[in-house]
């Protein structure tokens, strides 16, 4: 599940299910891959996209609103959808995420664009396998005028559903990630290198 907000952890206090809280708290895009075959990425909010290279999308999901999962498988497996974030200093990026094994090869999770380049772009990466600050799990913004920054933390465990909240904003010299993980700040949370 992917949505551009943060609504997941506000459905129980305020009575709505997950998918009414996501469409209440105004998101600007929200895919929950629960689909279990085909080739479109539904969206709750937002535009539907595209799977690629025949992901497997009846896995079990993290909780019971969101029972099914997409699984890909690193290289040739992608979902994909049109979203404009130009007209956003800031971001909330809600997602759960099940890793098998952690590398320093930075094979990503989430990119805008796709494919991700880095500075010279305006752009944002989620990468669980950052190659520049080894063994760290990275959040990453970039601007056309070159400028980058990037947060990072110690990567959680492997082969287990984790829940993740990253807060990107634009704002020159001044721009900042920061994360929450399972409802916590993570552990070696700091600017990246």
């Amino acid at each position: 599940s992917l949505t551009l907000s943060d609504p997941s952890m506000l459905a129980a206090a305020s009575g709505r299910t997950w998918a009414q809280e996501v469409v209440a708290d105004g998101a600007i895009g929200a895919w929950p891959m629960q689909e279990g075959s085909g080739s479109t990425l539904a969206a709750l909010v937002g535009t539907a996209g595209t799977y690629t290279g025949s992901p497997t999308l009846s896995n079990a999901g993290p909780v019971p609103s969101l029972s099914k999962c997409a699984t890909f498988n690193g290289s040739s497996q992608t979902a994909t959808a049109a979203v404009s974030l130009s007209a956003y200093s800031s971001i909330t990026l809600t997602f759960w995420l099940w890793w098998d094994t952690f590398a320093n090869n930075d094979k990503m999770a989430l990119a805008c664009p796709a494919p991700y380049s880095g500075s010279g772009i305006r752009g944002f990466v989620i990468n669980p396998n950052s190659s520049s600050s080894t063994s760290r799990f990275e959040a990453a913004m970039s601007e056309p005028t070159g400028s980058f920054r990037n947060r990072v933390f110690t990567r959680p465990t492997t082969g287990a559903w984790h829940h993740y909240g990253v807060r990107l904003v634009r704002n020159g010299a001044a721009s900042f990630a920061s994360f929450i993980v399972d409802g916590a700040v993570p552990p070696g949370d700091a600017a990246g290198a």
